[in-house]
């Protein structure tokens, strides 16, 4: 975490560590123990969390950089919201699924707007592998489901998925360890995914397994942040010198 530089500052961030660490755990706890309203509160106050996290941290100009995490972020808590309402009608899941997607076009514009990211994309293909095996994995699973529209709509939401996972490998960062905290973090975004999908269609997860969802997403979400921040901190500190 960047070092406060004043007094309200740290108290600002004490209070976020709070509320960051009550969110992770207590959402977690709600749905272990099958309490609906703790979960639906916690989980709704973690993605603020985060925002507030990169609002504070950030150095610098507030550039479009900054403005594309911000509504990657605000997406991600409106699928927050969504998801978290009692499923009554098979339209929650498709509003929860759109804010995501969403979330991942402007993951994808992040990620394509670092330094050397357009110059390196497709420099190496490799990573284009297990990306396009991945849409084809998802979409196969969704396409024994559901009416045409929506196996589309699952097949383009993995195909953003995707793709902002594969984009994150093309930016030019000169620490080895972010660059790769940011890459697992959208690894553990699709592993998150992943599980969701072995438990909508493949076979039924303990509440135990279930809750790794929860986990790998927050885990996700805090490291591409971090890395985020920390990267645009750098170019501006480069800046600056």
């Amino acid at each position: 975490m960047i070092s406060p530089k004043t007094a309200s500052t740290k108290v600002l961030y004490g209070f976020l560590a709070i509320a960051y660490a009550s969110a992770f755990t207590l959402s977690i706890a709600g749905f272990l123990i099958s309490k609906w309203h703790i979960f639906f509160i916690f989980k709704a106050l973690f993605m603020p969390c985060v925002s507030l996290y990169a609002y504070l941290s950030w150095e610098g100009a507030r550039t479009r950089r900054y403005l594309l995490l911000q509504l990657a972020f605000l997406f991600a808590w409106i699928g927050d919201v969504i998801l978290g309402l009692p499923r009554v009608h098979p339209i929650i899941l498709k509003l929860g699924g759109a804010s995501f997607l969403l979330q991942h076009v402007f993951y994808i514009g992040l990620n394509i707007s670092a330094k050397g990211s357009q110059r390196n994309l497709f420099k190496t293909p490799f990573w284009g592998f297990p990306t396009i095996s991945y849409v084809v994995l998802f979409s196969l699973i969704y396409w024994s489901k559901g009416g045409l529209i929506d196996k589309l709509t699952c097949t383009l939401y993995a195909a953003f998925l995707a793709t902002s996972f594969y984009t994150s490998f093309y930016r030019e960062i000169p620490s080895l360890v972010k660059y790769w905290t940011c890459i697992i973090g959208f690894g553990l975004f699709v592993l998150s995914d992943m599980l969701i999908i072995i438990e909508e269609f493949i076979f039924a997860l303990t509440p135990l397994e279930s809750s790794m969802i929860l986990v790998t997403y927050y885990i996700a979400q805090s490291l591409i942040c971090h890395t985020h921040v920390c990267e645009s901190n750098t170019a501006s500190a480069l800046q600056t010198t």
